[in-house]
């Protein structure tokens, strides 16, 4: 039993299609489980998903939606997701959406910010945190910086890296992007970071972001590895 996934990225070998069997789903939606609670989300919280319905972080929220997968992001939280799919319609509708569902958290793709700060010109929403990423992609810091003053919420980062199934969250408090060493491995390959999930070794992946491993540790999770993401 395999769930074959489209990528926005083609693979090293060139292929856009993953394949992926229960054992790969359950290990990747336990990294977003994770992910969730870092961002600050409890049982009966709501989050909304603002991506693509083939994103990880749409297809590993619930196992109602994804095939072969046995506990979704939320069924281990124990909070409700949303998501709010298509490329046209996508500001609008999740303008609305917020304002009636009012998520505690708002996971959205970093192309999506431009256009919702113009929709919060507009309009207020109180969202008490935006995390903010995209497959091997990070968004303007000057764009970030404007969704914090406009919304009034946190804003926080994802580094997803989705041919090694990779997610590090980032931490509210150090500011750095926490990675779960149960989950990943991680190393320093020729100055750039590569990265392995346990779950399955054979996807290992060196990745052209400018991340680094830092020292030191924090309160939040005081065995995670920690990420800095370089200007």
């Amino acid at each position: 039993m395999e769930l074959v996934v489209q990528l926005e990225r083609a693979l090293p070998d060139g292929s856009r299609y993953q394949r992926l069997g229960p054992k790969e789903l359950g290990g990747y939606a336990l990294a977003l489980a994770r992910c969730w609670r870092l961002a600050g989300l409890e049982r009966g919280d709501r989050v909304m998903i603002m991506d693509f319905g083939c994103s990880p972080l749409s297809y590993l929220a619930s196992s109602m939606y994804c095939p072969f997968l046995r506990r979704g992001a939320a069924e281990m939280v124990g909070c409700i997701p949303v998501c709010n799919d298509g490329v046209g319609t996508v500001i609008p509708r999740a303008i609305r959406m917020i304002e009636v569902l009012q998520p505690r958290v708002v996971y959205l793709r970093g192309d999506l910010v431009p256009p919702l700060l113009q929709a919060l010109q507009e309009t207020r929403l109180c969202v008490r945190t935006w995390v903010v990423g995209a497959e091997e992609a990070v968004p303007s810091a000057a764009d970030l910086d404007r969704l914090a003053q406009a919304s009034g919420g946190e804003v926080l980062g994802l580094v997803r890296l989705d041919a090694a199934l990779f997610m590090a969250q980032q931490c509210s408090r150090c500011r750095a992007f926490h990675v779960w060493t149960d989950i990943y491995r991680v190393w320093e390959d020729r100055g750039c970071l590569a990265t392995a999930p346990r779950f399955s070794p054979d996807r290992s992946y060196v990745s052209s972001l400018p991340l680094r491993i830092v020292k030191g540790m924090c309160r939040q999770g005081p065995r995670h590895i920690r990420l800095a993401l370089l200007p």
